[in-house]
């Protein structure tokens, strides 16, 4: 992950960004596309390269400070993340075009090869972990194989190297960025291991990973909202008012989807998990109130890259990392797992905060301050609940439950109409 982190010095979001700066001119938008694609691939190798031979110069210091041998472990792993880099960069092109049945259909034929390939190494061959790892870069390998033979229309359209300078001064800025917000979601669970047992832990992150279901819809809702958003603001004031309208639908159906899973967590527990982790229910709502927290960062985000303000991004996520460390490290001690659900929350909602005033500063939005507060102020209230003894009441939280996932799917139903009379798609 790091690897693909520093190697692709964020020239996929710059890619998507820069795509429709040259909408209105087909030959030089298809120039760009060329330069980034073929540098891009040039870094990986390169980096790819640098990697291996450090592999064979220094093999101890990988044994002794990762506890890992380069070779064949890390080599595996680097090559698979090197390969992944041009799938990636097909896919963001399916983005930016707005294709995404294609790229679903490459991102589901990537994950199939990936997955046959690990059942061949590990399951058939029974090489244990390289076995995976060899898997792993098999199915990359043979995905970004597929990746450059769609792109075989892009390789030969020239070089820019002005726009290239400009893409890397835009994407370098995102890369400690990227790298600090991979602290942020690792940062807790080191932090709780220190001060609490493994089953805290093991609990912690089952709720973790319940809590990143949020993730999924937000993350899909960003790839189809980006390239819009880029699309309606090269329409001038109109755009930004078709923008302007639609984020706030996007911020209602962002809050319907994490109230739905506040209410959902508590049964899920109960029904699909040992009683060992039913501390789980309780501590998921927390987690996927900061999932939203981070959901709405990202739509604050959109108005920056717009703008190309990255420079910003960096220290805000700076910001939010050191005081997830700083609340971590009060909060753990005593509270244990609570307290590193409850520093998330803080971190994502701070870092959500900031970016909404700096984008705010450079490229103003009307977000509907006092409606967004109001649907917070709702999962405020269905937190607060979860925390509840009255949430252990089954037969009344059930009405109460399926009631309020009504009303919620009825709202849901609006806000779906109201984008369709807009004619957006997300």
């Amino acid at each position: 992950m790091l690897m693909s982190t520093v190697a692709g010095l964020g020239l996929n979001t710059a890619l998507i960004r820069f795509y429709f700066q040259h909408a209105n001119d087909r030959s030089r938008q298809q120039c760009y596309v060329s330069t980034l694609l073929r540098f891009s691939i040039g870094v990986a190798t390169t980096g790819l390269t640098v990697a291996f031979v450090l592999g064979m110069l220094v093999p101890n210091f990988f044994r002794s400070q990762l506890k890992v041998a380069f070779f064949p472990y890390l080599a595996l792993a680097l090559s698979a993340a090197a390969a992944t880099q041009i799938t990636e960069f097909r896919l963001g092109l399916y983005q930016a075009e707005q294709q995404p049945q294609k790229f679903s259909r490459l991102a589901l034929f990537s994950f199939l090869l990936t997955a046959s390939g690990a059942i061949a190494f590990v399951v058939i061959g029974r090489m244990g972990a390289a076995g995976l790892l060899w898997g792993k870069l098999a199915g990359a390998a043979c995905t970004a194989c597929i990746a450059m033979w769609l792109l075989r229309d892009w390789w030969s359209a020239g070089w820019d190297g002005h726009n290239l300078r400009e893409s890397l001064r835009f994407g370098l800025p995102l890369v400690p960025h990227q790298i600090l917000a991979l602290g942020l979601v690792a940062a807790d669970r080191f932090i709780l291991s220190h001060y609490r047992d493994l089953n805290e832990v093991g609990v912690y992150s089952i709720a973790y990973t319940m809590g990143m279901v949020m993730y999924m819809f937000t993350a899909a809702i960003g790839l189809a909202w980006g390239p819009m958003f880029y699309d309606l603001a090269n329409q001038g004031e109109s755009g930004r008012k078709a923008i302007s309208d639609a984020s706030q639908k996007l911020i209602a159906m962002l809050t319907l989807i994490a109230c739905a899973g506040v209410l959902i967590a508590q049964p899920f527990t109960n029904w699909f998990l040992d009683a060992r982790y039913a501390a789980a229910a309780s501590l998921a709502p927390w987690i996927i109130a900061s999932y939203l927290m981070h959901a709405f960062s990202s739509l604050f985000q959109q108005a920056l890259l717009q703008a190309k303000r990255t420079a910003s991004f960096a220290w805000v996520t700076a910001l939010a990392f050191a005081l997830n460390i700083i609340l971590n490290l009060t909060w753990i001690p005593s509270r244990g797992m609570y307290g590193a659900a409850y520093a998330t929350l803080a971190a994502y909602a701070i870092q959500a905060l900031i970016m909404y005033l700096v984008a705010q500063a450079v490229f103003p939005l009307s977000y509907g301050v006092l409606r967004m507060a109001r649907w917070l102020t709702l999962l405020a209230c269905l937190v607060a609940l979860s925390q509840m003894k009255i949430a252990l009441d089954k037969p009344l939280m059930l009405a109460l439950r399926l009631s309020l996932l009504a009303l919620l799917a009825l709202f849901a139903v609006q806000l779906r109409t109201g984008f369709a009379r807009r004619k957006f798609s997300v």
